[in-house]
């Protein structure tokens, strides 16, 4: 337990999703919470079934299948970024700052504005911003993308293995998906029922 940022937080070692069933069962069983919100994610979160391996995705599962409302964001990044922050974890790029700053802010709003507007059944609200995230940027509704596995990892030249991000074949659809907003530079969300 910490109150040093001026509100009371807990720290839990395990899975996003143990976090939130930690939190829904034990810590907070007394005073259920307006929303599960979890991220923002270092990478996308976009395509099915890549969605279902996500812990960012799968904390906000976690929350909406407690019946309450559950978001997950997360912000797309260029390889140089991704490998500084997820694989190096050396903090975030001072000329990324900005962007993860607006998206934040969006994040933030988007949760206010939507809550009470969803969440009929159980459902997550998945957020994914461009790396290039700015106040202006336009939000799209979208649908994930179909996609079928590949290999996401590559073996190095010690022997083993390192994620190296890739999908197979994407499906067409006839609708926008997540993965066609962020490559033409939108921010997007899906309303997804699991």
């Amino acid at each position: 337990r910490n109150e040093s940022l001026g509100f009371e937080c807990y720290e839990v070692g395990g899975t996003p999703s143990d976090c939130v069933n930690i939190a829904l069962s034990h810590l907070f069983s007394g005073a259920r919470p307006d929303a599960v919100v979890s991220g923002i994610n270092i990478g996308q979160n976009v395509a099915m079934p890549l969605l279902w391996s996500s812990g960012t995705f799968s904390a906000a599962v976690e929350g909406a299948a407690w019946g309450i409302a559950a978001y997950a964001f997360s912000m797309r990044l260029q390889k140089k970024h991704y490998e500084r922050c997820r694989l190096r974890h050396d903090g975030v790029p001072e000329d990324l700052l900005g962007h993860l700053q607006a998206a934040c802010s969006h994040a933030a709003g988007f949760v206010r504005s939507t809550l009470g507007t969803f969440f009929k059944r159980a459902e997550v609200l998945n957020v994914n911003y461009p790396s290039d995230f700015l106040e202006t940027t336009p939000v799209k509704e979208c649908v994930p993308a179909r996609a079928q596995m590949s290999a996401m990892y590559k073996k190095n030249d010690r022997g083993g293995f390192e994620f190296s991000y890739s999908l197979g074949e994407v499906f067409k659809s006839d609708r926008l998906t997540d993965l066609e907003a962020l490559d033409a530079g939108w921010a997007c969300w899906a309303q997804i029922e699991i």
